[in-house]
């Protein structure tokens, strides 16, 4: 017998979109040679920037031997059953940007230099962002990160436009949470997530011997976010914080910040999803020959 997920009718960046989504990997994960049925019939909208933590839970599910199968409606409006291309289709229905930056990339040591520039340096200067340079930075490090950090040295990113003209990118990890990690090389003890979320963001706390190179770490996540005016989304384990350009950053206090929401959530989120929103300004002086340095991203 198959199980059968009903999507919510809006699935966002929020509250009620997270824990969906952490429900849906815990029932998800039980499950070996089954059938899913994801149920989208009734569902109008998808920021497709958590892509990036459905593609994980399908991958973890074929790696499983199961076979997910999506109830949706086509572009006539009409119900149909589709079990290929599931993310791909996904992407097209709710993404109203087709940027391949945006759309579900798979990301793992497997990946080359050139593979992760062309996504970071081609794709998202096609974009033509004002802040192209720091939002390059920042994704640069999220990624950075999975390779340092994640357990199995892989994870996702996806992005999504509103219609408010604001953009969000995700990128996402199964495996430690932040607690776990810290915990795991500093063996330091947190009461909560929270507490561990705290901590990675303030300056000089890293995971990281002084011999490592690597990103450059939650504390300048709040800086850049503060430059450019964005906001920040960090959930992890059974914590969500959210974290604004303007109230994140102090430069006679670097580690005095505050959080714009936060919660706990009822189910727990098995690894990490760092959301970076900002507004779609374009740098119309991008064409004519305003070059930016490049960086290594690996």
């Amino acid at each position: 017998m198959a199980m059968v997920i009903n999507f919510p009718k809006n699935l966002r960046t929020d509250k009620k979109g997270i824990e969906f989504l952490a429900f849906l990997w815990g029932v998800s994960k039980k499950i070996y040679k089954g059938r899913i049925i994801w149920n989208l019939k009734y569902t109008k909208k998808i920021e497709t920037n958590l892509l990036s933590f459905l593609g994980l839970i399908a991958r973890r599910m074929d790696s499983r031997n199961n076979i997910i199968e999506m109830v949706i409606r086509d572009s006539n409006g009409m119900t149909i059953k589709v079990s290929d291309n599931i993310l791909t289709r996904l992407f097209k229905k709710y993404s109203s940007n087709k940027n391949k930056l945006l759309e579900y990339n798979f990301l793992d040591e497997n990946n080359s230099k050139e593979e992760i520039e062309i996504l970071l340096l081609k794709n998202l200067e096609e974009l033509k962002l004002l802040y192209y340079s720091d939002i390059k930075i920042l994704l640069s490090e999220f990624i950075a990160n999975i390779f340092m950090h994640a357990t199995d040295k892989e994870g996702s990113m996806s992005g999504y436009m509103t219609d408010k003209d604001d953009i969000l990118i995700s990128v996402c990890n199964i495996g430690r949470t932040i607690k776990q990690n810290i915990e795991s090389v500093n063996e330091y003890k947190f009461l909560n997530d929270k507490d561990a979320i705290l901590w990675a963001l303030k300056k000089n706390n890293s995971t990281r011997n002084k011999e490592e190179s690597g990103g450059l770490g939650l504390y300048l996540l709040r800086k850049y976010i503060n430059k450019i005016d964005a906001e920040a989304y960090i959930i992890s384990g059974k914590f969500f914080i959210s974290l604004s350009g303007d109230n994140c950053f102090d430069e006679n206090d670097v580690n005095k910040f505050y959080f714009k929401e936060e919660f706990e959530m009822k189910s727990f989120f098995p690894g990490n999803l760092i959301t970076l929103k900002f507004k779609n300004e374009r740098n119309y002086v991008f064409n004519n020959k305003v070059y930016l340095p490049r960086i290594d991203l690996l």
